[in-house]
């Protein structure tokens, strides 16, 4: 605690994507009861007017936000888990937008696309156990990406090539392959 308003978090070994890891945590004080969640206190350009949990959130914009009004005036998230499901919604025109969507059911190229998103897709290799707390466990699976291959790809489809985060000491990387005769 730096002060009564501020916390400065540290991570060891760094996390670049702690943000990220961060965004759905809520700082209350201790005191506060659990049921404060659905109930949110906030700025930003919309109000949470529904919840009903697992089923969908309702937010409206807010008539008093501070910043420039928002075209859209009500947002309607519904969950749904199954992929099928969600393609299904769009193409009914029940929802306009449907996050994770599989390959198997995204078959129309009018509708079906990828988009930059705040979601951070990564790897996790926990080395405090076997077989990956071995050296060379970690070395040989990083071997095994095939990383300009995969960027290559990527930039074909138009997609910005993510970046590999992570000391080198701790994932064994090394500026070329590590066994004679690997290519990346």
């Amino acid at each position: 605690m730096v002060d009564d308003t501020t916390i400065d978090v540290k991570a060891e070994p760094a996390q670049p994507i702690l943000p990220l890891l961060m965004s759905p945590v809520t700082i209350v004080p201790s005191e506060t009861p659990m049921e404060f969640v659905r109930d949110p206190i906030g700025t930003g350009p919309y109000a949470m007017s529904e919840w009903t949990a697992g089923q969908q959130i309702v937010l409206d914009r807010r008539d008093d936000y501070w910043g420039e009004a928002p075209a859209v005036t009500k947002a309607t998230y519904l969950f749904r888990s199954e992929p099928a499901v969600r393609a299904g919604m769009v193409a009914a025109g029940e929802a306009d937008i449907a996050p994770q969507i599989t390959a198997e059911v995204a078959d129309n190229k009018a509708t079906d696309f990828s988009y930059l998103n705040s979601e951070t897709v990564y790897l996790r290799i926990d080395s405090r156990d076997a077989p990956t707390s071995d050296l060379r466990v970690r070395q040989a699976l990083n071997a095994a990406i095939r990383t300009r291959g995969l960027y290559r790809h990527r930039a074909a489809r138009g997609d910005r090539a993510g970046r590999r985060h992570g000391a080198a000491d701790h994932f064994g990387l090394e500026p070329e392959p590590v066994a004679a005769g690997l290519r990346s």
